[in-house]
């Protein structure tokens, strides 16, 4: 399927099964297997990209995200579908965040800006892209830089597409954040405000449950508990009736650790038993390291001393484990990274071998009609460029029908194979032959000159006649011969076409044929002359 028909399946796939991950899973791959049989790489590519999406979307496992982003681009990057290998990108840098790889998650976003700017790519992806390129200087600490890109990305939003409020939030939330992390928490409280009256109407909650998290958190740096007492208990509320993501637990984490730093230790209890009990389910090792900073610290406040020591042991421990799992993932990284080049090395072999034969005769390996013409007008283009001449040799094997009445076909076969053979032999990257049908040959070439041209007929001629293959029907040698046109000429508006030097050609071999067979004839123009017994004929032995 075409890839517009390829995306178009897909979504409306998506829009029916799209929250059942493991259809989902089973769909793509039975597309991936289906892109290996028949060579489409982009097929490939989207059922990975969307594989990527769906784990990243519905809860699966953070490194099965990272390895069919990774292959994802792989693949879409030796396509043309340039939205979709930037969003494959961005989605690469999605997954790196998540494995807290700040610097690759950066590289991959830099990378799909690039992408967009070069093809001028359109829609929300640039916007989109600049987002995620500030959140990786946030996450880094360049918290300026930070504000000077989310507030681009908000203004320009807000200037081309009002509309989108999902973007707008986002976009609010990061510049927001920002503020927040500089310690202006009165600025980032009047960003987050500026959207109070609409917020709770977005679709997707995991954005509104960060527009309260956050204002729960400048709420609270400003002494304000009783506003952020009621945005935490929002948050708590969107928690219980959402599913719970790893996403959540950067903002959880920040309102349980302002929480136990005032002492309300009921609020911060209900909040880290939901992060632990995520911990415990999704048994990621970054997670588990969250659950127990919080634990800690919450029972170090709490005066829990002893329990708070036993939770920063098993703390210590899981960082490093997290250190071997760091190795072990770049090791990953690098052999899925080989293996999806070596599988598109494999694919891309699999296609010029498909392409080539789509090429070639199925009898004689030679050029077929279809790539003649596509050879025959690169040819043109050199020698019209370098000011060469362009030469064509028509072949055709004398008393052919008749050898084929006397002997059969599968005679007739090996009669046109060996011709084949001996044209095979001739070509180079500047001579081209091909089975032109039946028993009819044509050479095609550029850059020679009427002598060589005229060799390489005499040497076909003379290998041919010199091996003596039997055909009663030939009234003189009694084995196979040919007979041959030939034309080398100058590129010209009237002779710039396959059709005219196929036929100056075909005129020099009819005139063979008429004049008795087994014989080589040129074609030479400059013979025309404005009497009628001018002869542009020139007869060659081999």
């Amino acid at each position: 399927m075409s890839p517009k028909e390829a995306i178009e399946y897909i979504r409306k796939f998506l829009d029916v099964h799209g929250k059942d991950l493991n259809r989902v899973e089973k769909e793509m791959k039975s597309l991936i297997k289906k892109g290996q049989q028949s060579g489409d790489l982009f097929l490939m590519g989207v059922a990975n990209y969307y594989l990527a999406a769906a784990n990243y979307r519905y809860g699966g496992e953070r490194n099965t995200v990272l390895l069919y982003a990774i292959k994802a681009t792989a693949m879409l990057d030796k396509t043309t579908e340039y939205e979709l290998t930037a969003r494959s990108y961005n989605l690469l840098g999605i997954a790196y965040i998540s494995q807290n790889n700040y610097q690759l998650a950066l590289e991959a976003y830099n990378h799909a800006y690039d992408i967009v700017k070069k093809h001028r790519v359109k829609g929300t992806i640039g916007r989109t892209l600049k987002n995620n390129i500030a959140d990786c200087y946030f996450q880094m600490g360049d918290y300026k830089l930070s504000i000077k890109l989310f507030s681009g990305c908000l203004a320009n939003t807000r200037k081309n597409a009002p509309e989108d409020r999902t973007s707008i939030a986002i976009y609010s939330i990061n510049l927001s954040d920002s503020y927040k992390k500089l310690g202006d928490h009165e600025r980032a409280k009047d960003i987050l405000l500026g959207l109070r009256d609409w917020i709770e109407d977005l679709d997707e909650s995991i954005w509104v449950c960060y527009y309260f998290s956050s204002l729960a958190c400048n709420y609270y740096a400003l002494g304000d508990k009783a506003n952020g007492d009621v945005c935490s208990d929002k948050v708590f509320g969107i928690m219980q009736r959402d599913v719970y993501t790893y996403e959540y637990n950067i903002d959880v984490e920040e309102i349980t650790h302002v929480l136990v730093c005032s002492g309300d230790f009921e609020r911060a209890k209900r909040f880290a038993d939901m992060i632990y009990e995520y911990a415990e389910k999704s048994g990621n090792t970054i997670d588990r390291q969250v659950a127990c900073r919080v634990m800690a610290e919450y029972y170090s406040k709490l005066g829990d001393t002893a329990r708070s020591l036993e939770i920063y042991e098993e703390l210590v421990e899981l960082y490093k484990q997290r250190a071997e799992e760091m190795k072990a993932i770049q090791l990953n990284i690098h052999r899925k990274i080989t293996e999806a080049d070596r599988e598109i090395k494999g694919l891309n072999r699999k296609i010029r071998a498909s392409e080539e034969s789509a090429m070639r005769d199925p009898l004689t390996r030679l050029l077929n009609r279809s790539a003649l013409l596509s050879t025959t007008t690169e040819f043109i283009e050199i020698a019209e460029k370098n000011s060469e001449k362009i030469g064509g040799i028509f072949i055709d094997i004398d008393f052919f029908k008749q050898c084929n009445d006397t002997y059969g076909h599968a005679v007739g076969d090996e009669i046109i194979k060996e011709v084949a053979r001996r044209c095979a032999a001739e070509e180079s990257a500047h001579i081209k032959f091909a089975r032109y049908g039946g028993d009819e040959f044509f050479g095609i070439m550029h850059g020679l000159k009427d002598d060589q041209v005229i060799a390489i007929a005499q040497r076909i001629c003379r290998t041919i006649s010199r091996e003596q293959i039997p055909n009663a029907n030939s009234p003189g040698e009694k084995h196979v011969t040919l007979s041959v046109g030939v034309i080398n000429t100058r590129v010209a508006e009237r002779s710039n076409t396959i059709i005219d030097i196929v036929n100056y050609a075909d005129k020099a071999l009819y005139h063979a044929k008429r004049t008795g067979k087994d014989a080589i004839y040129l074609f030479d123009r400059s013979r025309i002359g404005e009497d009628e017994e001018s002869d542009p004929y020139v007869r060659f032995d081999y």
